[in-house]
Order: structure tokens, then sequence, then C-alpha cells
């Protein structure tokens, strides 16, 4: 699988293309929440473009950390990572998503539908929405997408979702997003453990 390496210059440059293509497309979103922590690296920068052409709805950042991500920083690899060339980097990159084409199961995980818990001030917004935009920086297995429009469809069944992210990495993710940049590729963003700013 490709592998991009995004310099800050690069993301920010990315995150405004995918803004302008749901901005093209959408009518009406009164509020965009992104997924911390990648999601909303990329949220920002939407939110940014859409203030930019007068959009003044409610912005807001939740957060539900991924399996893998909490696997890596309890066991410190970060500074392992950053001693290793990035064709290597690749290697275990495009490992890393194969293992978990193979490990994932043809059903969402039950915790999909499990909601997640979020601060009131935040849910009172999600209730009082009609067109939410809601951003991730990536979706692989699409569980934890998933299982944030499943959180926002309970809160407000009569909101309308809209979902998006940079890159989709597998072919049937439990929730293809409404809007995407790249397929089939593995980005990897400034705020990664194996970037190397020096490199990028």
């Amino acid at each position: 699988m490709k592998v991009i390496t995004l310099s800050p210059e690069t993301f920010q440059k990315t995150a405004f293309a995918l803004a302008e293509k749901v901005y093209a497309k959408e009518e009406r979103i009164d509020m965009i929440i992104g997924i911390a922590t990648g999601g909303a690296y990329v949220s920002r920068h939407i939110h940014t473009c859409f203030t930019q052409q007068g959009w003044q709805g409610n912005y807001r950042e939740v957060r539900l950390s991924r399996a893998s991500t909490d696997t890596k920083e309890r066991f410190g690899l970060a500074s392992l990572l950053s001693h290793l060339p990035y064709p290597i980097l690749d290697l275990l990159r495009n490992a890393e998503a194969y293992y978990h084409r193979l490990k994932r199961d043809p059903k969402p995980p039950e915790s999909s539908t499990v909601p997640v818990e979020l601060p009131q001030e935040v849910t009172a917004e999600i209730r009082q929405a009609g067109h939410i935009l809601l951003i991730d920086d990536a979706v692989d297995t699409g569980a934890t997408l998933l299982r944030l429009q499943n959180t926002l469809a309970y809160l407000n069944p009569d909101v309308t979702i809209t979902t998006a992210v940079l890159t989709v990495t597998q072919d049937d993710p439990y929730l293809l997003p409404d809007h995407t940049l790249y397929e089939d590729t593995l980005l990897r963003c400034p705020w990664a453990m194996d970037y190397k700013a020096s490199h990028a």
C-alpha cells in the first residue's frame, strides 16, 4: 500500500482540499466535530476554511482513542520509531495495516453501538443541530467513525450526518465516509510517532 508523508504545509493544503470538497457539496452544516487526535488536526483546518467562507456554526472536538495507538504509547515505541529510516517505517505501516485487515471481524464490534459519553454542553449542541460534519484523519476498519456516527444519531435521531476523512485504507470498512481524498493509501502526518520533520 502506498505511504505518503505530509509535511505541516502539505498537510494543511490537504486538509483545505478536503474542506473545499465538502463545502462545495454540502449545505447548511451547522456543527463540525473532529475526532481527536488525528481527526482534530484535520477538523481545525476545515473549521478555519469554513469560517473564511463566513460559516458560523458550532465547532467541537471529541476523544475516542484507538487500541493500536494506546499500545504504541504503552510500549514506548516512539523513541524506537524515530531511529528507523522511512523505507522500514513504510514496511511496518503496511504490516500493521495487513494485520488489522486479517483480524478484522466481518461484523462491526458491539462497542460501535454503545454511545460515547460526551460533555453535557456538546450533547446539548448535538441535540439542537440539523446537519453535523464528522471528521477524522483516516478510516481503517471504520469502527471509530461508526461509533461516533451512531452516538450522534442516538442523541439526535433527526440530524443529518456527513462524514469526511483524508484517506480510507481498507476496501470494506464498517462505514464508508461521504468524502475522502485518498483510497488504499496510508498517510504519515506530522503528529505521527514515525514522522521525521527533517525528512518530510
